[in-house]
């Protein structure tokens, strides 16, 4: 699923299709939101706990639902401040986006042993198109990353502590404050496949050897447009979902 920036880059140009005033003061807050299904990687808590839905889930609302099930005292946004409003409709545009990619790219093409029969190389590869895209994203959001400073500070939702989320908002801006960096798909290789060592790190290693020629082989299998439709269709259901909410619409 995507990562960080491009998560906020996302959601970002799904706020481009409501009002101007909807989230005024409060893009920070959003911004932060749409990065914090991924405070799992900070706490070790299972991908569940944090994205209200399994990887086998069939719905691309099948995690906003969950969500809002499990915090149901968040399902009346009239209710909430501004800051936690905005948190909540960033952290749904999360939910909706790797929802989205796991229908449209994961299954289809990643996880489609027709694609790519080694089921490793294709997790791997599926992670190397993430990066691409983050690579791609980081001049999006450069504008806003300011805005990440004390984001956390007027949010109240419940399933994440006050504490726990100015730690993770600092995380996201020390990621966001160093250079992108390829190796990242080593470091997150070795942590995520350790139990198939030499086999994933060969295939990394293939990868890194020479980027360029790795990104053109990844997308002869996965084309660009499906990459940019898997974009458009996020942008899509992200807005329906965050004007939904945001207007009480539902």
């Amino acid at each position: 699923m995507p990562n960080l920036a491009s998560h906020m880059a996302l959601a970002l140009d799904a706020l481009g299709g409501l009002p101007g005033h909807i989230l005024e003061g409060a893009l920070g807050s959003y911004v932060l939101g749409a990065t914090a299904p991924d405070i799992r990687v900070m706490t070790q808590w299972s991908r569940d706990r944090t994205h209200y839905a399994s990887l086998e889930s069939e719905g691309v609302g099948a995690g906003v639902g969950g969500f809002l099930r499990a915090n149901p005292e968040l399902d009346r946004p009239e209710r909430l401040g501004r800051e936690t409003r905005a948190f909540v409709a960033g952290y749904m545009s999360h939910l909706v986006a790797d929802q989205v990619w796991i229908i449209r790219v994961y299954r289809p093409f990643f996880g489609n042993r027709q694609v790519y029969r080694d089921g490793l190389e294709g997790n791997i590869m599926d992670r190397a198109l993430q990066l691409d895209m983050e690579r791609q994203s980081r001049d999006r959001v450069a504008g806003v990353v300011p805005l990440l400073e004390g984001a956390e500070a007027q949010v109240d939702v419940g399933f994440l502590g006050a504490g726990t989320l100015r730690e993770w908002r600092q995380r996201v801006q020390g990621i966001l404050g160093r250079d992108f960096s390829w190796e990242s798909l080593r470091l997150f290789v070795s942590r995520r496949y350790y139990v198939d060592g030499e086999g994933a790190l060969e295939v990394v290693d293939r990868f890194l050897s020479s980027v360029e020629q790795g990104l053109d082989q990844i997308y002869e299998r996965v084309p660009r447009p499906v990459v940019e439709a898997y974009k458009e269709q996020a942008i899509g259901e992200m807005l329906n979902f965050t004007e939904r909410y945001i207007t009480c619409d539902r």
